[in-house]
């Protein structure tokens, strides 16, 4: 029984943790960030698109059709890839297709 308990408590703690990234106040304050160009970033740069806002992000937007992430997970760094503006990814087929 204890170990019943113990193995629940401890994937409920595992579960916490995968969701409990917390942008704080000021936090942007202590990170250093890769300062991405349009020379050193192959797709797009998108401001403030890295982690907590903090810095900018280089994407790779998908067109329609292109094959895209279907696992999102809620709290989780921010995506490399993604779907271009008025394009969403279809669970089903994986595939980029415009928004209904």
């Amino acid at each position: 029984m204890n170990r019943q308990l113990l193995s629940l408590l401890a994937l409920f703690a595992v579960a916490n943790m995968a969701f409990g990234i917390v942008c704080l106040p000021n936090m942007c304050d202590n990170v250093r960030c890769m300062e991405y160009t349009e020379e050193n970033c192959e797709y797009t740069v998108v401001p403030n698109g890295g982690f907590c806002g903090c810095c900018s992000a280089c994407v790779h937007l998908l067109k329609v059709g292109e094959s895209c992430p279907t696992l999102r997970l809620s709290g989780g760094p921010p995506p490399t890839v993604k779907c271009e503006d008025g394009l969403v990814c279809n669970d089903q087929t994986a595939k980029c297709e415009t928004a209904a």
